[in-house]
């Protein structure tokens, strides 16, 4: 990684957000963290993000919901989907404009090495 890259992390699970953005702060990354899609809707009008990286099942708007919005708005935005869905594919996430999608319990050195090869 050449330099800190700015990550939004999208999670309702506040432990989860927490846990994640420790993770890739300690990896080097800027992090910044929203709580569900309206909050990570106003992040991405106002700032400026190397990546997005959301939980997939949210209350009120899903993920999927935010992918909408930033195949919009920022369509060359990289988004990785973390998920303890395992019926949700790569090929789906593929679908709605995702790079990839991890699985939760989260496994850190496949979300490092994604990170690492979208970079």
């Amino acid at each position: 990684m050449a330099g800190p890259r700015r990550v939004l992390v999208v999670d309702d699970d506040e432990d989860c957000r927490l846990l994640v953005s420790v993770r890739l702060r300690s990896a080097g990354y800027d992090v910044n963290c929203a709580s569900g899609v309206e909050a990570a809707c106003q992040r991405l009008e106002n700032t400026y993000f190397d990546l997005l990286v959301t939980d997939l099942h949210m209350p009120d708007v899903n993920g999927l919901g935010l992918l909408g919005f930033v195949q919009q708005r920022r369509p060359a935005l990289p988004v990785l989907i973390l998920t303890a869905d395992h019926n949700f594919t790569s090929d789906m996430a593929a679908h709605y404009g995702a790079k990839d999608v991890l699985y939760k319990p989260i496994e850190w050195n496949k979300v490092l090495a994604k990170l690492a090869q979208l970079g």
